[in-house]
């Protein structure tokens, strides 16, 4: 298809740009001057402008506007070229439809012009519209600002534009990667074409953070969690001076073993709870590694012999020993608190086992209870009896006094 426009005054003839138009593409599909062309706000436009030289021709020029948005001309424009008659040229115009834009309808004009001849020029019919699902971030504020001290805490607010058709529950999280730090906030609903802000995101800079220039990435999860946008922010740390009186390594975590106060027997199983509170400003491993128990128990831990630990976070495992049948005695074995390659604590634990099995007084209490049983039943047979015995004697006397009275009232001979 060739679309050509010529400019005719009414008493002197102004020569058009001496180019036919082959075609014109938007992000890849050809369009037509006749059709409604459905494109969505904060979107980028492809255009690719096919031209035909219908005359030697200098210093063409090819442009794409919108006009009608409140805040400047959307356009975009070529280099000056020169063209042949007969010769082709594409050329790439590309522009970017702000996400503010009012949703209507709106004409793309493309046109053609030299330094003399006459504006040609082509109108499409757009009509803008919004995706069902869309975010952008208007705003992230830090506080006490973008410069924060080592030590101290950074709190983020984020402002929230929902630009869908459809209102959106978001997680809002706040991330530094380099230092490990993480903080996020759920708001329960942005109504379409809503601004909100989130509550403060609290993170607080390690003390010896290095000083310097970090990212801070703020991503949205919208969408049920399928649709995520990203936007990065730069932050700087500063010498906070507290990296001198950070907690030695050894009291970055703080741990307590507990030692069995009684004897078992054998068959029942020592217990020894072990805790561990992370002191230090990041995320920790730590590993239980029991030895010297393997010749005289079996062992098992619970819930794992790993643990990670957040920053200030405490918990709890338990080491169980189960000694072998025929130990007996006390017993030794050592217990390691280990961190990456750090021995953090380690100590030795003992447990007494004696040489009663733990079954006997199962025995006994199941004898006492026998007999206990027994001697209940006896009891109630006696009570039956003598209620029996009770009741036949209650009975015989009733019977001799109404044959007494029967004797007085007759005469026998």
């Amino acid at each position: 298809m060739v679309l050509l426009l010529s400019l005719v005054a009414a008493t002197v003839t102004v020569n058009a740009v001496p180019i036919a138009v082959d075609f014109v593409k938007l992000d890849g599909d050809i369009i037509s001057t006749d059709e409604v062309i459905e494109v969505d706000r904060n979107t980028d436009l492809n255009l690719k402008v096919k031209v035909i030289g219908l005359a030697d021709a200098d210093d063409i020029r090819l442009s794409a506007e919108i006009h009608g948005f409140e805040h400047g001309v959307i356009t975009d424009a070529s280099d000056i070229f020169d063209i042949d008659a007969g010769e082709s040229r594409t050329v790439n115009l590309d522009m970017h439809l702000p996400s503010r834009m009012d949703r209507d309808d709106y004409l793309l004009r493309v046109f053609a012009f030299d330094k003399r001849s006459s504006l040609f020029q082509l109108n499409f019919n757009l009509n803008i519209d919004t995706a069902r699902h869309g975010l952008e971030v208007r705003d992230v504020s830090f506080s006490p600002g973008s410069t924060v001290q080592a030590g101290r805490s950074l709190l983020t607010t984020v402002r929230i534009e929902n630009q869908g058709e459809q209102d959106e529950e978001v997680k809002v999280t706040v991330a530094v990667p380099e230092l490990g730090l993480q903080a996020s906030d759920f708001i329960d609903e942005i109504e379409s074409d809503e601004i909100t802000t989130s509550e403060e995101l609290f993170i607080r800079i390690p003390n010896c953070a290095e000083p310097g220039q970090y990212t801070a990435e703020i991503t949205l999860s919208y969408n049920d969690d399928y649709d995520t946008m990203t936007e990065q922010r730069t932050i700087f740390v500063e010498d906070g001076g507290l990296c001198s009186i950070e907690a030695p390594a050894e009291e970055k975590a703080l741990i307590a073993i507990g030692q069995p106060k009684n004897s078992v027997a054998p068959g029942e199983r020592l217990t020894y709870p072990i805790t561990i509170t992370n002191a230090g400003d990041s995320a920790s491993s730590y590993a239980l590694d029991i030895q010297g128990a393997a010749g005289w128990a079996t062992v098992e831990v619970n819930p794992s012999n790993v643990m990670t630990l957040k920053p200030g976070e405490i918990k709890s495992a338990f080491v169980y020993l189960t000694p072998m049948a025929g130990i007996t005695g006390t017993q030794a074995f050592s217990l390691s608190v280990n961190s990456g390659d750090e021995t953090l604590k380690q100590v030795t634990l003992t447990g007494e086992i004696d040489g009663t099995p733990a079954v006997e007084p199962v025995k006994k209490k199941s004898t006492v209870r026998a007999l206990t049983i027994g001697l209940i039943v006896v009891i109630v047979i006696l009570i039956i009896i003598g209620l029996i015995v009770a009741f036949s004697r209650m009975k015989g006397n009733e019977d001799f006094e109404e044959f007494e009275e029967e004797g007085e009232g007759q005469n026998y001979y």
